[in-house]
């Protein structure tokens, strides 16, 4: 298949991307044209854990560690609708954040079970750390891609 830009779509609704089947392009049949862009389920999943964007699946997200690039690079896609847009990502933050310290919390008395609880807790909160940022990016994508999913 051979990507190709055909121009601005209507309103803010980005580029058109099409997909053409290569195998067309010798003989006489051009028409096999498709715009469909909607992936299936395991797309969606390939996409959040790959942090691109939930339109076109396709375009990053992050320009850097914490820097979210406005638009998508390949669709155009407008990350944040609108101020104040991920505020609802503190929710999935914070059950991916118990979830995380929760299994960190569990493996610490597993291991160290004659430890204090204060003692564990902090080496819990420590080796929580290094989590933050993966939690926050992941918070942010799946976010947007379920906003998407129903409000697109």
């Amino acid at each position: 298949m051979l990507r190709t830009w055909l121009g601005n779509g209507i309103g803010n609704s980005g580029p058109i991307i099409c997909y053409i089947d290569a195998s067309n392009i010798e003989g006489r049949n051009m028409n096999t044209v498709s715009s469909n862009m909607k992936p299936s389920a395991h797309g969606t999943a390939w996409s959040v854990l790959h942090l691109r964007c939930p339109r076109c699946h396709h375009g990053h997200v992050y320009k850097g560690v914490f820097a979210t690039n406005v638009k998508c690079p390949v669709c155009g896609m407008r990350f944040e609708r609108e101020p104040g847009y991920f505020i609802g990502a503190m929710y999935i933050s914070y059950a991916l954040a118990s979830v995380v310290l929760g299994g960190l919390l569990a493996a610490l008395y597993a291991i160290f079970p004659a430890w204090h609880d204060i003692t564990i807790f902090a080496l819990g909160c420590v080796a929580f750390l290094p989590f933050v940022p993966i939690i926050y990016r992941y918070s942010r994508v799946v976010w947007m891609t379920m906003d998407r999913a129903f409000d697109p």
